[in-house]
């Protein structure tokens, strides 16, 4: 109870933040995102999953200085064109991201990172089913997310089920590192982390162990050197 009246509380800091922007609205703006990339995933924490009431959302605690930044999809374009930058798509209730972010929040702070884009693409998917042999779309996607994968082209992984290769999607977590318009590592969770639980009935829904958390932490750190001047 007590849990949740303070994320109550901070939640209504964030909207009261949110409603008294100053003179300077885009450092502001980064601000805010942090604090509300913080609330929307905490607020989770120990739940139990909608969907499944014996799955329980992995605890988290995001600092309030996290670098995580809000975008729309013509900015993860325009980065993915000619920019050099860091861009995370995920959603709070994605449970791989859940082990995923505490470790890239981390270590971002400690290299010293100031800006990731984010996109939560939970709702801007499209869902296409194969039914009688064919490729049936049953639920139509952002129109962003349609040009997010075919600025990726094959570098975006296989829509899976479908019997074709050709056809494209973004699963989450997905972190996406760009120097000079160049996708230079698209890191989807932790292929070792994903071998490891893959044969468990909870899967992604059990924490990641502390060999894991340090080969990831090791990935982007690599990474973040490389784009930033340090390797």
């Amino acid at each position: 109870m007590k849990k949740r009246v303070v994320l109550i509380m901070l939640s209504i800091v964030m909207f009261a933040l949110l409603g008294c922007q100053g003179s300077n609205p885009d450092a502001e703006n980064i601000d805010n995102d942090a604090l509300r990339f913080k609330i929307e995933h905490e607020v989770l924490n120990g739940e139990a999953s909608p969907d499944n009431p014996e799955r329980i959302f992995k605890e988290m605690y995001i600092p309030e200085d996290n670098p995580f930044r809000y975008v729309e999809y013509d900015e993860i374009i325009e980065l993915l064109e000619d920019g050099t930058g860091i861009i995370y798509l995920g959603f709070p209730t994605c449970p791989w991201c859940r082990n995923f972010v505490p470790v890239l929040v981390e270590a971002a702070i400690e290299f010293g990172v100031e800006e990731i884009l984010y996109r939560d693409i939970l709702d801007d998917r499209n869902i296409l089913e194969l039914e009688d042999g064919e490729i049936v779309e049953v639920r139509a996607g952002d129109t962003g997310y349609y040009q997010l994968l075919e600025a990726l082209g094959d570098i975006a992984p296989e829509y899976t089920g479908l019997d074709d290769d050709s056809i494209r999607r973004i699963f989450v977590p997905t972190l996406i590192f760009v120097k000079d318009g160049e996708v230079i590592n698209f890191q989807e969770s932790l292929p070792s982390f994903q071998e490891r639980v893959s044969g468990e009935e909870l899967g992604g829904w059990l924490p990641m162990n502390d060999e894991e958390i340090a080969e990831l932490t090791a990935i982007f750190m690599t990474y973040f050197g490389i784009l930033f001047g340090n390797e």
